[in-house]
């Protein structure tokens, strides 16, 4: 990268690997805030949450398939499961008319095997409200008080790594680290081309950079202090007694 906002500006493949690095970790405390949504909401509404979907299963020896994610990719994982179970239990002609069908499609004509058997098998599906906990909830709130406090998430943290203001004031602004978790969407857009434009930008920025006023800088690793004998203090000679 020749152009530099900074003279320690951050390559492109270091703030890759701490990005995705903080998005498994936003969506291991989405999961866990959805997995306690679920099951409060499920008690108030008289049926089972997906935790206990997924403890009945393990209780009963039934296999048991958790869903993330768009309606669409779901979609094909419960299908596989169910034609997983149904190789066991249909005849090799039934099988076969099964392969033309969708998920809900199997549902309907092998009700019994996918449903009411004490052998089918347990498909717990996500809402929309997963996404929008881990997008709109989790995912702000984590960009927004680690950029606001510290400039340094989890994943920039162990990539030694810091987000700072362009300006050079000594941390960034609240409204301006909204900007930039905000700015992250810009730049998923056409296939993440605004986290791409790190590597031909004239200043070596993203998008959300850009749009926040920001960029990504290395930190150096911080050295912890030489540890004496006490009493004594650094560069003190032992005496003979």
């Amino acid at each position: 990268m020749r152009n530099r906002a900074h003279p320690e500006q951050a390559g492109f493949m270091r703030r890759a690997l701490a990005f995705a690095l903080d998005m498994i970790v936003i969506t291991l405390i989405a999961l866990a805030v959805y997995l306690a949504f679920s099951e409060v909401r499920s008690h108030f509404g008289g049926r089972p949450g997906m935790v206990s979907q997924a403890l009945e299963a393990f209780r009963t020896d039934r296999s048991v398939t958790i869903t993330l994610g768009p309606e669409s990719s779901q979609e094909h994982i419960i299908r596989k499961s169910y034609m997983d179970h149904l190789k066991s239990v249909l005849s090799e002609e039934d099988y076969r008319r099964a392969g033309d069908m969708n998920a809900h499609e199997l549902e309907s004509a092998f009700h019994h095997e996918l449903v009411e058997s004490e052998e089918a098998p347990i498909i717990i599906r996500s809402g929309e409200s997963f996404e929008l906990i881990q997008e709109l909830v989790v995912g702000y709130l984590y960009f927004i008080l680690f950029f606001a406090f510290s400039g340094r998430t989890l994943g920039k943290r162990v990539f030694r790594l810091r987000v700072i203001d362009l300006k050079g004031r000594p941390r960034l602004g609240w409204y301006q680290a909204f900007e930039r978790a905000h700015g992250y969407a810009a730049s998923t857009l056409v296939a993440l081309l605004g986290f791409f434009q790190v590597l031909w930008d004239s200043d070596g920025l993203t998008m959300h950079d850009k749009l926040a006023g920001t960029t990504v800088i290395r930190t150096k690793r911080e050295k912890t202090a030489r540890r004496t004998k006490p009493g004594k203090d650094i560069g003190e000679k032992d005496q003979d007694a």
